[in-house]
């Protein structure tokens, strides 16, 4: 198993900072920041977006990446804790070994 850490860090940049140390910058334009993670057939988004208005921080999600409703989302375990950074949660994710985060951008 790999212990993947998924927070943010100022008002731009989130990504994945314990095994793959794979993040973007989105230049603090406010829009979600999108990842892949993908371990043998399974897969799911994890979405981070600097909080608007009077929230602060960095909030953070996940999704399954099929569009099948019925579709069960991966079998691993998730938790949040408090980032390094302390004014953001962290997501603690552990995935198998085989497991890949992909920076993932969405055409339109």
């Amino acid at each position: 198993m790999k212990t993947l850490h998924f927070e943010g860090h100022s008002d731009d940049t989130f990504g994945e900072y314990n095994v793959t140390n794979e993040d973007h910058d989105n230049c603090a334009n406010g829009k979600p920041i999108w990842f892949l993670v993908k371990a043998g057939d399974d897969e799911l988004f994890v979405v981070g977006q600097y909080c608007p208005f009077d929230a602060t921080g960095w909030m953070i999600g996940v999704a399954k990446s099929d569009e099948d409703d019925e579709a069960p989302m991966p079998d691993w375990p998730m938790r949040f804790e408090r980032s390094s950074r302390g004014y953001s949660p962290r997501l603690v994710i552990e995935a198998p070994d085989d497991v890949k985060v992909f920076h993932y951008t969405k055409k339109v």
